[in-house]
């Protein structure tokens, strides 16, 4: 923190509070495979390890606090069900298998926000991560799976399926340099993703955005379809 003109390490106003702060060295990393996207995969993996890490010294659980397990049971099922997104099979068979495994996933303070926007570099050198204000106790699987899920946006028709799958084999293998998986997490981790998209879905259509919500959709069809190679590709 940087003090301002008075003296003081923060600023009151009539909006809100205000901190002086140095700004961090890096930038975001964009486009990630059309450059070495294995050796950011490996890079990044161990960062979210790292982050994990340094979370998990936050002991205790907090009061009233609502999983994504929760969030599915509730505003996101009933929010579907009022739509056409999503079939009641299709809602049926993903939340039994996934809230098969939920209580079962180890759970600690998460950043719940991992993408590269939140992410500074310097070539392939960390310097700063950005944004814990969603922050919050639940499965620290969320994390891999919606930094995952991140990779695909901006391609068109997922096109960079192979390219995923490899990135996903080498994010997880440098995670678990530092953090090893359970087998319940590895089992879990497509299911997980769908739940993330289907959580987009009904946010999307609660904002009444529907082409967003739409790619969410696609989304959630994509790590569907390819559930069988997503488990493949981290054993």
């Amino acid at each position: 923190l940087e003090p301002t003109l008075t003296g003081q390490l923060y600023m009151e106003t009539p909006e809100g509070f205000y901190l002086l702060m140095k700004k961090l060295p890096g930038e975001h990393i964009w486009d990630v495979f059309s450059q070495d996207y294995r050796g950011i995969a490996d890079t990044t993996g161990q960062v979210t390890a790292d982050i994990h890490s340094a979370l998990a010294s936050i002991k205790g659980v907090p009061e009233h606090v609502q999983t994504m397990e929760e969030e599915l049971r509730g505003w996101v099922h009933t929010e579907l069900a009022t739509g056409i997104w999503v079939s009641n099979d299709d809602w049926a068979t993903l939340t039994q298998s996934l809230f098969s495994l939920y209580p079962a996933l180890p759970k600690q303070y998460i950043h719940r926000d991992l993408h590269y926007g939140n992410m500074l570099f310097e070539g392939n050198q960390l310097t700063g991560i950005l944004d814990f204000d969603l922050g919050k106790w639940d499965a620290r699987l969320f994390d891999l799976a919606y930094f995952l899920l991140g990779q695909l946006l901006g391609y068109q028709e997922h096109m960079v399926q192979q390219q995923w799958l490899c990135f996903i084999h080498d994010y997880v293998a440098a995670y678990e340099k530092n953090l090893p998986l359970q087998q319940v997490e590895k089992a879990a981790l497509a299911l997980m993703m769908q739940g993330i998209e289907l959580l987009f879905v009904a946010f999307w259509q609660q904002q009444g955005q529907p082409k967003e919500a739409e790619e969410a959709l696609a989304l959630y069809s994509f790590a569907k379809r390819n559930a069988g190679m997503i488990r493949e590709a981290i054993q």
